[in-house]
């Protein structure tokens, strides 16, 4: 919608009463403008201005009638419209709510698997400390560490992310398998560390995200070109 058209449209809603009203007068004005036109003419008998008169007042009243009833007529579809936009932004508004309602229940849902994520990647950042400053592990820490890296951590970390490729790097220094990396288990606990500190940053801005999603949803207002009445 340009401007000037935005303009045209404030002000008809703003003074359409006033042009309804200045239709209405029209006959009046008309009729004593045709009035004092028929005084003046002087060769103008009686039956000939009854007549004028009368083919005046018929053309003036027929005009009157069909400007006003469009007048009326363009008003009434004008009230349809806005209340067809009225269920339109009420049936969006609905639809908004509804999917407001399905995003907080994966938020909870994602919320829980955060937490857990954070418990085991707290643990795990501790145990792998553990184990890379100890020169003999205790076979406790060793069987922890493959609970966390043959199951607890498996649906949590984030497959082929930077913590299921730290934890192999680091298992395999652990075992001393022909693979294993150059680097010694402390630089190695150090990167997985971070490769948890990473996920759950990522875990915490996708949180984030769906929060923002929700409150968008929820305050969020379709759009309504009409203006106020």
């Amino acid at each position: 919608m340009t401007l000037s058209s935005m303009i045209a449209e404030m002000w008809w809603h703003r003074h359409w009463w006033a042009i309804l009203m200045c239709i209405l007068c029209m006959p009046v004005f008309a009729s004593v403008v045709f009035a004092g036109w028929l005084r003046r003419q002087e060769a103008m008998n009686l039956e000939t201005g009854s007549k004028c008169w009368d083919t005046f007042t018929k053309v003036v009243g027929a005009f009157t009638v069909i400007f006003s009833g469009a007048m009326v007529f363009g008003k009434y579809i004008e009230q349809q419209e806005v209340l067809h936009a009225a269920q339109l932004q009420q049936g969006m508004r609905e639809i908004n709510l509804q999917q407001a309602a399905f995003l907080r229940q994966k938020l909870e849902f994602d919320s829980a698997r955060h937490e857990r994520k954070r418990a085991l990647f707290e643990e795990t950042k501790v145990l792998v400390a553990h184990l890379a400053k100890t020169a003999e592990p205790d076979a406790k820490s060793i069987d922890r560490f493959d609970q966390l890296y043959l199951g607890a951590l498996i649906g949590v970390e984030l497959p082929n992310g930077p913590v299921e490729a730290a934890m192999v790097r680091f298992e395999r220094k652990l075992r001393k398998a022909s693979s294993a990396p150059s680097e010694d288990l402390y630089s190695l606990s150090l990167q997985l560390s971070k490769a948890c500190e990473q996920e759950l940053k990522e875990s915490e801005d996708a949180l984030l995200a769906q929060h923002a999603a929700i409150v968008s949803l929820v305050n969020s207002q379709p759009n309504n070109d009409r203006p106020a009445k």
